[in-house]
């Protein structure tokens, strides 16, 4: 690799740096404006990951959701437990955790694969 080649590698690993710090940036100030919102209707992002609509209120988004035309939500396929703990997971920084059918199957196929390395 000459200098010039060099140059131009690292040129394009800045602007890949500075595009991913302001998509980071980006995501910081949309937390920012839902916090905000938020904190107007007197609500805490904890307390919005803790919600568990009745089913009568799911039957009633999905009667709004009809009325719009747009298709309704399968209640009985959402899990919102699952998908409010990997939200909470996320935004604090901690892994996502996961079903134990999944890190079984998982553990199993790691061992598998190991299979061959052992002596």
């Amino acid at each position: 690799m000459n200098q010039a080649e060099v140059k131009e590698y690292l040129a394009k690993i800045r602007r890949t740096i500075a595009e991913s710090e302001a998509v980071v940036e980006q995501a910081r100030l949309r937390m920012a404006e839902t916090d905000r919102l938020l904190a107007s209707q007197g609500l805490t992002r904890e307390e919005v990951l803790r919600y568990r609509p009745t089913r009568e209120q799911q039957l009633a988004v999905n009667e709004e959701l009809k009325r719009r035309g747009l298709p309704p939500l399968d209640v009985e396929e959402v899990s919102f437990a699952a998908a409010t703990e990997s939200v909470r997971a996320a935004t604090e920084g901690e892994p996502v955790p996961t079903d134990e059918d999944d890190l079984a199957v998982r553990s199993r196929k790691f061992g598998n694969f190991m299979q061959q390395y052992r002596l």
